[in-house]
């Protein structure tokens, strides 16, 4: 019982810090457009995972699609890979 309530807290609290930290990293609205692309680049990361790639690659090809589809600035990948480098470093 107390290990179920344990997991239980733990998956509460890091859906509360994900959703903590993807209300920093997203805009706050995206336009149709946006939202079109945005689609296409998860799309093209749900067949790369169906294939036989290994997932590291995987998220290479998604990183390299955000960036060219998005624009640097709108792509938020490596920002996300950053601020969770630094959360493990507090830990």
């Amino acid at each position: 019982m107390k290990t179920v309530l344990i997991l239980s807290l733990l998956a509460t609290s890091s859906l509360f810090a994900a959703t903590k930290k993807s209300d920093k990293m997203m805009p706050m609205e995206m336009t149709a457009e946006q939202r079109v692309k945005m689609a296409t680049i998860h799309e093209n990361m749900a067949t790369c995972l169906k294939s036989d790639k290994n997932i590291e690659v995987c998220h290479s090809e998604m990183k390299d699609n955000c960036k060219s589809m998005m624009g640097e600035e709108s792509c938020h990948m490596g920002k996300m890979e950053k601020m969770e480098k630094m959360d493990h470093h507090k830990m």
